[in-house]
C-alpha cells in the first residue's frame, strides 16, 4: 500500500499540486499516459543508504574526520528528539524536543530554547538536514528478498513484482552464517555495516541493529515504540518485515525531478 499510494501521487489532478496527464496507476508501478518529468515512489533501500552515508561526510555529520549519530526520535510526530542517541531513552509521545531546538510540554506546545536538542536528530546536524532516520518509525523500504519460490507475493501483498528500477532485489537464502549474510549486502545500501556480525545481532557502525534473513522485506531506521527502543534504532539499521501492517511502521517518499 505504501508503495501504491507514492505512485499514485503521480497521476493527473493530485492533490500535491504536480503538474501530470497520467490517467491510470497499475500495480508494478506504470502510469498510463505519463509524460511526467518527474518521479514518485517508496524510498528504496539504496536511497536510504545513500543519505546514511552522506551523514558520514564532510557535507553531514563530520568535522575533521570525527562524526556524530544522528539523535535518536523518540516520540510518535515527525522532527522530534530525545536529545540524545542513549539506547535507554524512553517512549515519549511528543517527543522531548522540537526539529528547531524548543523542548515540547505534555501539551504538545513549544515552549523554551534548548539549543542543539532538536537539530541532532537531522542528518547534517542543521536545521537543513533529513529528520526522522533514526527512531520515530521503522520504515518500509524497497528492498526485497526473492525466493525461488516466489514466495514474496504471498509475503508482501504485491500480486506482481514492480518494475526493476523501484526497488533492490537481494537473494533470500537460509544460511545465517556471517560470509553468506554479508554477500546479500549491496554496495551504497548502508546494510553491510550491520550484518557483518550476525552472532550477537549487534555489533555494527554505532551498534546498529542487524537484518536478519528469516524474512522478506526491509524496514529501516528502529523505532521508538519498539519493544527494545532505541537499542534496535539507528539510520543503519534494518530488520525484516513481511510487509503487514503495525502502527510501529511508516513509509517514506521520494520525489525525483529530471
Amino acid at each position: 500500500t505504501f508503495f501504491q499510494e507514492t505512485r499514485k501521487m503521480e497521476l493527473k489532478d493530485n492533490i500535491y499540486g504536480f503538474e501530470s496527464k497520467a490517467t491510470a496507476y497499475t500495480d508494478s508501478g506504470d502510469l498510463t499516459g505519463d509524460t511526467n518529468n518527474f518521479d514518485t515512489h517508496l524510498t528504496k533501500n539504496m536511497e536510504w543508504g545513500a543519505v546514511a552515508y552522506l551523514t558520514q561526510s564532510k557535507y553531514g555529520r563530520c568535522t575533521n574526520g570525527n562524526c556524530s549519530e544522528v539523535y535518536f526520535n523518540n516520540g510518535g510526530y515527525t522532527g522530534r528528539s530525545a536529545g540524545n542517541t542513549s539506547e535507554n531513552s524512553d517512549y515519549i509521545a511528543n517527543g522531548s524536543y522540537s526539529y528547531d531546538d524548543y523542548i515540547i510540554n505534555s501539551d504538545n506546545v513549544k515552549t523554551s530554547k534548548s539549543t542543539g536538542k532538536g537539530i541532532g536528530a537531522s542528518t547534517t546536524g542543521n536545521i537543513y538536514g533529513i529528520y526522522d532516520m533514526s527512531g520515530g518509525n521503522w520504515e518500509d523500504a524497497m528492498g526485497i528478498m526473492i525466493a525461488t519460490n516466489n514466495s514474496v507475493f504471498t509475503s508482501t501483498g504485491f500480486t506482481t513484482y514492480p518494475k526493476d528500477k523501484y526497488y533492490d532485489k537481494y537473494s533470500y537464502g537460509t544460511t545465517n552464517n556471517n560470509v553468506e549474510a554479508y554477500k546479500r549486502g549491496k554496495l551504497g545500501d548502508g546494510t553491510k555495516e550491520v550484518i557483518k556480525q550476525l552472532n550477537n545481532n549487534l555489533g555494527g557502525w554505532y551498534g546498529d541493529y542487524l537484518l536478519i534473513s528469516s524474512n522478506v522485506m526491509f524496514l529501516r531506521g528502529g523505532s521508538s515504540a519498539h519493544e527494545n527502543k532505541a537499542t534496535t534504532a539507528g539510520i543503519f539499521s534494518s530488520y525484516p518485515e513481511s510487509g503487514r501492517a503495525l502502527n510501529i511502521l511508516g513509509d517514506r517518499s521520494v520525489l525525483v525531478i529530471y
